[in-house]
């Protein structure tokens, strides 16, 4: 028994510190954009591809905190 819970202990710290790395990298990204946004000259299709992506990562910054509204979710 002491060895499962340690087993998943390990695999669970494991797990927060890869979704931790990926909310720190979706926010790097964004802070980085936000940059390019704010000390550049941009064409109209770049300005739009860039707060596209910006929106994609507030939201996959926003699911990594809550899971998405899916049925697999609900009980």
């Amino acid at each position: 028994m002491e060895r499962h819970r340690l087993k998943h202990a390990s695999i669970q710290f494991r797990t927060d510190m890869l979704k931790a790395q990926a909310r720190s990298n979706y926010h790097n990204e964004y802070d980085r954009l936000t940059g390019i946004m704010n000390n550049t000259v941009l064409g109209h299709g770049d300005k739009e591809r860039l707060m596209n992506r910006k929106a994609e990562l507030r939201k996959l910054a926003q699911d990594s905190f809550y899971p998405p509204h899916h049925e697999i979710y609900k009980k």
